[in-house]
């Protein structure tokens, strides 16, 4: 059984979507008439490479916006860059390359955006969601590579793209994903969107596509990014399925190539939580054959009114040791209570 420690976190898992009005809570503090704009970046560079740094725009179909400038402040070097790009698609970004030359150390990273949105002015930080700190990113400019030993390849295990879309969350483009990922160092990524994301229909997350189009534009553009250079991008998803309970927990499914059914923690249909597998059944009769499948955060808590409203549950002992699990995501981001749980188990 292997366990996975380190996975090298290259962006957050996802972004917060700003736009969907739960029904039962018609106010939200977050909600703003205009695109989430946001700017992101690798927490680390390998000695010698320039610093990527993504632009990204979502939602603008709903909320047209044009972009003006954005000033991008890395340590004490500044840099404008001219945009005048009018956007009104649903996801756009942009990857602005800073030079590195001369610097070292972890150094601030900010950014103001000047924009018009419905005809107002405005000037943005590295974000624009309301009552956020916008304090600057923070990246460390290596002057060391990552530290590698022979047989090892170096990578992040859990990671979420633009394919994750729905009422909660958000993630970045793949091709920006890997070209940050090159700069920090990494040989592959394993991308696991949300099963009940892929098999959305690519335009609205509340409705299913038997046609499977969303996975189909995923697995092209995976194949066609990983026949040029940079780290390796394998393709799978983040499955919700059922323990012994019948209650939702999630499974990363690497390399699998087959999209299967699980909605049940997906809030598309409220109470309607019952999972569509066990995870016992996945990894007996559903696996292709090249897939290797992991238990995801099993020793994460769960939130009580992730039980309650989505009907989320944990990772059994039994359940842990199913044949067919090839191993445990202990490490999610934080060396927490929950990772030391999992390096004892």
């Amino acid at each position: 059984m292997l366990i996975d420690l380190l996975p090298l976190l290259v962006l957050p898992a996802a972004y917060a979507e700003i736009h969907y009005r739960f029904r039962a809570f018609p106010v939200s503090y977050l909600h703003q008439r205009a695109p989430e704009i946001l700017v992101d970046a690798p927490h680390r560079v390998e000695p010698g490479r320039p610093l990527p740094v993504l632009l990204l725009v979502k939602d603008a179909h709903r909320f047209p916006v044009h972009l003006h400038q954005i000033t991008l402040t890395l340590g004490d070097r500044t840099t404008a860059v001219q945009l005048d790009q009018a956007v009104s698609a649903p996801m756009w970004h942009r990857v602005i390359e800073l030079s590195t030359d001369g610097l070292t150390g972890v150094l601030p990273l900010d950014a103001t955006i000047e924009h018009t949105v419905a005809g107002r002015r405005l000037t943005g930080g590295v974000d624009s969601y309301r009552g956020t700190s916008k304090a600057p990113l923070s990246v460390r400019i290596a002057t060391d590579p990552l530290p590698r030993m022979a047989g090892w390849w170096l990578g992040d295990t859990h990671l979420h793209t633009a394919y994750t879309d729905d009422q909660v969350e958000f993630g970045a483009p793949v091709d920006a994903t890997k070209r940050l990922a090159d700069a920090l160092g990494l040989d592959f990524l394993c991308l696991a969107d949300h099963a009940y994301d892929l098999d959305d229909e690519p335009d609205n997350y509340l409705r299913h596509d038997p046609t499977g189009r969303k996975w189909s534009r995923f697995l092209a553009e995976v194949d066609a990014l990983n026949r040029a250079d940079g780290p390796r991008l394998v393709p799978g998803f983040e499955l919700s399925c059922g323990n012994g309970r019948g209650q939702n927990l999630h499974l990363l499914l690497w390399g699998q190539r087959t999209l299967l059914a699980g909605s049940g923690d997906s809030a598309e249909r409220w109470f309607r939580t019952r999972p569509e597998h066990r995870a016992r059944t996945v990894l007996r009769e559903h696996l292709d054959p090249q897939t290797v499948a992991y238990a995801a955060h099993p020793f994460e808590p769960v939130p009580r009114l992730e039980r309650l409203l989505l009907g989320r549950g944990p990772w059994g002992g039994d359940e842990l040791r199913l044949p067919g699990l090839s191993g445990w995501q202990v490490l999610n981001g934080r060396s927490d209570a929950a990772f030391r749980r999992g390096l004892g188990a």
